[in-house]
């Protein structure tokens, strides 16, 4: 089940980032000036800011956005709830 959960992880990661690729405009709260954020054809981000600021602001909302199921994963692992979503049955990976 773990690794069924997994390969659709991927893929939807894998479709939202070509998906991505679209252009777009986004307004944020948090950012003090415009930042630009270009999409290869690979799904690799590639960040434009005026300020240091925004750009680590930037880089965490789009790995948040790329990668949420994955930070929960992690989270679940740290706090071990990971049972509460996956089942207690599966073997330590």
């Amino acid at each position: 089940m773990f690794r069924l959960l997994l390969i659709v992880a991927i893929v939807v990661t894998r479709i939202s980032s070509i998906r991505a690729q679209e252009k777009s405009n986004l307004s944020v709260n948090g950012l003090k000036e415009v930042v630009e954020v270009f999409r290869d054809e690979w799904g690799i981000n590639h960040i434009y800011a005026k300020n240091q600021h925004d750009l680590f602001f930037a880089q965490g909302y789009l790995a948040a956005k790329d990668r949420l199921f994955q930070f929960e994963i992690w989270r679940r692992q740290a706090t071990g709830t990971v049972a509460e979503l996956l089942g207690e049955n599966l073997k330590a990976y």
